[in-house]
Parts: C-alpha cells; structure tokens; sequence
C-alpha cells in the first residue's frame, strides 16, 4: 500500500468532524440549555460522527502499527500526534470556559491537571470539554494494540477481534452491559470495538495482507451494530462502513478533493476546541438577543479557526519536531552517559 497520506481517509474525517459539530451546536445545545427554535430529531445522527472517527483510527493504527520495529516508535508516534495539541486546546477551553462560558460547565485547576494526562475518564475526573470522552476511549484501543503487539499477535489479530467482538456482542445482548461500570466497559471498548476492528480489518484489505476472517471481522462489526442500536441508528453505522469501504478503494474520490481534505487536515484540532467553545458563544448570544442562527454561524468560524491556528501553529511543528528524535537512541545515549559518569567517579 502507498504510503503517503490517504486523501480520501482525510476526507471522512473532515465528515466527522462537522457531523459531530453539527450535533453538538443544535441538538445537544437544546439538550442542554434550550435553543429558541425546533431542533429536528434526525439532527441527533451528527453523534454517529465519533462512530465514523473511530473506524478511521482502527484503519491508522494498524497502519502505523505496520510500520512501527518497536513498541517504544509506536508509543512515541501517538504521543506526538495527540499530546502537544490537546495540551494547548484544554488550555484555551479551560481559560474560556472559567470566564466567560456557562457555569455548568466550569472546572477547577486540579482537574485541568489531571485532564493533560487524558486519563481523566478513568479517574472520575470532569472533562475540560465533553468530547474528551473519545480520547481516553482511544488510549485503550492504543494499549490494547500495543500489548498484542508486544506478545506477537498482529497477524492473529482477526481470531482475537472476533473473539472480542463475539464477547461484546454476548454483554450486549444478555443485557449485562447496562449493569457493568463506565470505566470497564470503556477499558475492554465493549460498546465500540467492532468500529475499531473493522477499521484495522479495512487497513488489511488496502495493505492486501487481507484475508477472509478480515471480511468475517468487518460483517461481525455491522451485526453488532444492529444488536446495539435501534434499527436506524444501525443502518446509519452500517452505511458508514460501506462508505469507508468505497473511500478507502478509491471509488469515492469527491472526498479526496481540496475541501474535504483540508477539513480533515484539521479536524482533530477542530474537534478537540469547538465543544464547550462554540456554547459559550451560542450562549453569549441569547445574552445579546443575537439570533441562534448567527451565533451558531460565529461558533463554527471560530473552531475553524482556531482549528487552523492549533494545526500549523502547534499540531504539525510540535509532530515534526518530536518524530526528529530517536526515542531510543536518545534514551540509549542517556544511559551510556550514567554509566560513563558513574564509571569515572
């Protein structure tokens, strides 16, 4: 498989991006505080955005995997690309929100603290912007395929995604998944791991080391869509796949053009500052008497770009940058020099 940088994977992620954004600004807007018009139902599909997300990181993990001679490249690797930006995006939302977002949504600086580890959803800490909730879901899926990856399992990996998958399916289906605590059912990825399976499974397909337990995986994630969801929220998980599918194989190229790529270049910026700030906008303007409509508008302006700012500014020097180094290398060095000192005294 090419390599470079898939257009069209950018493209969805762009997709999601303004889905989840779209959701968060009418439907959970009205959820939570009340808009001053009738918010239609089928604007709640937006949720399903993170869904889309999370088979696009199945599909890059792998692939980063694939390309990773160590588990010390690949931890390095996702903290380059996830850490720097979300340090100074919880830093802005943190300072907007004390002082002028709604009051609801206020956190205090130890919990800003904690929140820079990303594992806040595991030690029942608030999240400094709701969406966060992804993030500490994505460490799971990273620690889970590292330990596979540390234990010589990757190119087993389809028994154990059926396995996990069969497994979800069951705690679903037996109604046991209501009674088992958030944080377990976030660490084992109950609720998700066939979006996350389906992904790598995609990634083997366009690598071409598929084989026919990966087609397996990908049917056993849109049944289990239909165990866990109503049938129109299923249907709509199961069009995304069908979606990635056609992206991924290049049949799709209206979303590797210009616009779609670009909002995907960014739409992990774009998704970790537009929540708790696109309200505190939308809020101010009710305040103001402004209509919803142009605060909404203003809301989105502002997360694109911001998004913008975070990614050049930040997102890709401070990756390009920290990828420079030989971790290893750099860690190898440092001992040799303990040692060296040591030696001489």
């Amino acid at each position: 498989m090419d390599t470079k940088r898939l257009s069209a994977l950018d493209g969805l992620r762009g997709i999601a991006a303004i889905a989840v954004a779209c959701f968060h600004y009418f439907y959970h807007y009205h959820h939570e505080y009340g808009h001053s018009f009738e918010v239609p139902e089928w604007v709640r599909i937006g949720y399903f955005g993170v869904h889309l997300f999370f088979l696009v990181s199945g599909f890059v993990i792998f692939w980063t995997l694939s390309r990773s001679n160590t588990a010390s490249t690949f931890i390095w690797s996702r903290f380059s690309r996830l850490f720097p930006v979300y340090w100074v995006a919880v830093t802005i939302t943190f300072l907007v929100i004390n002082t002028i977002g709604p009051a609801d949504r206020h956190v205090s600086a130890s919990e800003l603290l904690v929140n820079y580890t990303m594992l806040q959803g595991y030690l029942g800490v608030p999240h400094v912007d709701g969406v966060y909730w992804t993030l500490t879901l994505e460490l799971s899926f990273y620690f889970w395929m590292l330990m596979l990856m540390l234990f010589g399992q990757l190119q087993r990996i389809e028994y154990w995604l059926l396995g996990w998958i069969g497994v979800a399916v069951l705690v679903q289906a037996s109604g046991l998944n209501e009674m088992l605590p958030m944080r377990v059912k976030f660490v084992l990825l109950l609720d998700y791991i066939g979006l996350f399976a389906a992904g790598i499974c995609f990634y083997r397909i366009k690598s071409g080391t598929a084989n026919r337990l990966s087609y397996a995986v990908i049917a056993a994630s849109i049944v289990s869509a239909f165990v866990a969801y109503p049938m129109e929220f299923a249907v709509l998980i199961a069009g995304w796949h069908a979606l990635f599918y056609l992206a991924v194989s290049g049949k799709l190229n209206i979303f590797a053009s210009a616009p779609f790529v670009f909002m995907g270049t960014i739409s992990y910026s774009f998704y970790l500052i537009h929540q708790n700030i696109g309200y505190t906008i939308i809020n101010w303007g009710y305040q103001f008497k402004t209509s919803p409509f142009i605060s909404i508008t203003i809301a989105f302006a502002v997360a694109f770009f911001l998004a913008i700012a975070l990614t050049f500014l930040i997102e890709k020097p401070a990756m390009k940058y920290l990828r420079k180094l030989d971790l290893s290398s750099f860690t190898a060095q440092k001992i040799r020099a303990k040692v060296g000192l040591r030696s001489s005294r």
